[in-house]
């Protein structure tokens, strides 16, 4: 497995990216997780949205992420929105979920810029903070976190006590889809 950090002042986030993000990153074990894990919220989103659950157009989601860098991936993201020449290709992901997962892989172009026209703001949150995120109207519909609390909480009682901060941001009956190791 690559090594991405020995401290916050050494990560290296192009790596941490690429590793994490990527069909073609070098470790076969990476990338087998992110196939499962493709797969599984392909269903659990599917499901959600075909039951009623949660409105296409109307659904508020939060999507909690970004690994142990803070502002790198808010530049990352912010540069994929926009649709900026120098921002990390995540076709080959859009492409396993919609011609894999769905059998229609001619549309992963057209989902992929639907999703980013419907994506309305990208803002700094850190579960270490009292105020995990600020100047943002609640609830949330959906919280989506993988493998980001056990990075930002060192010890049990921080990663309860996180929990907890993400669950205040929902409504009544919403719910936080996560993935932890």
């Amino acid at each position: 497995m690559s090594t991405y950090y020995n401290d916050e002042k050494q990560f290296d986030a192009d790596k941490f990216r690429y590793s994490y993000t990527s069909l073609t990153g070098s470790d076969p074990g990476l990338r087998s997780l992110l196939l499962e894990q493709l797969c599984q919220l392909h269903e659990f989103y599917s499901v959600a949205f075909q039951c009623g659950a949660f409105q296409f157009g109307s659904c508020r989601m939060l999507e909690y992420g970004g690994g142990p860098s803070q502002v790198h991936p808010l530049k990352i993201a912010e540069l994929w929105r926009s649709n900026s020449k120098s921002a990390r290709d995540l076709s080959d992901l859009f492409e396993h979920v919609v011609g894999e997962l769905e059998g229609s892989k001619a549309r992963a172009q057209e989902r992929e810029d639907t999703l980013r026209s419907v994506i309305s703001q990208i803002i700094p949150c850190d579960i270490t903070k009292s105020e995990v995120i600020s100047d943002v109207t609640l609830p949330f519909d959906i919280i989506s976190t993988h493998f980001c609390l056990i990075c930002g909480c060192t010890l049990l009682e921080e990663y309860r006590k996180g929990l907890e901060k993400l669950a205040l941001l929902l409504g009544p009956g919403d719910c936080i889809v996560m993935t932890e190791a």
